[in-house]
């Protein structure tokens, strides 16, 4: 949904490149979140920022709720991505495996441990349960899976089915603790 809008000719026409740009990279759409929070961030901070009327914002997100999906999901995708190139790349299925999980938790610690308002919005996430959480953990499970196959076609890894080999599903923190 949230894709399709992206790509809507109205958007970018309403918005422009620039606007565009801003909301869908993390760098510029998440700078507000950086700066006051998430939470704190209005649709009329972000309407400023872009050069527009909020009434603009909400013509292509509902609610606020979207845009801090939508800026979310961009910061994940971009860790989808260093993980598949790695998954594709060259290398043994042992090193492309030990490169992909360091830099999912290289990339994931310098975002979000290093920047606690960042933090905050994942924190949320994780615990309300966002749609884009679920995305991207079958993102990176299906990635981990990738070179799971390949080195049990190549013989390095026992064969087996690399969807399901026992332990290895990525969960978040929040899905295996207990709350008291």
């Amino acid at each position: 949904m949230l894709e399709r809008r992206w790509n809507d000719p109205r958007y970018n026409s309403v918005v422009g490149a620039r606007g565009r740009a801003t909301l869908q990279d993390h760098r510029h759409g998440g700078k507000l979140f950086r700066e006051i929070g998430y939470q704190k961030t209005t649709v009329a901070d972000i309407a400023r920022a872009l050069g527009m009327s909020p009434a603009n914002i909400y013509r292509f997100f509902t609610a606020k709720s979207e845009i801090n999906q939508a800026v979310a999901r961009q910061m994940m995708s971009e860790v989808e991505e260093a993980a598949r190139e790695i998954a594709l790349g060259s290398g043994s299925a042992a090193e492309r495996l030990r490169a992909l999980v360091m830099t999912i938790e290289t990339m994931n610690a310098a975002r979000y441990l290093s920047d606690r308002k960042l933090h905050d919005m994942v924190e949320a996430a994780l615990n309300e349960n966002w749609p884009i959480i679920a995305e991207h953990i079958e993102n990176i499970d299906l990635t981990i899976e990738i070179v799971i196959a390949s080195g049990m076609k190549s013989g390095e890894f026992a064969a087996g089915d690399a969807s399901s080999p026992p332990g290895w599903r990525t969960r978040p923190a929040s899905a295996t603790a207990t709350r008291g």
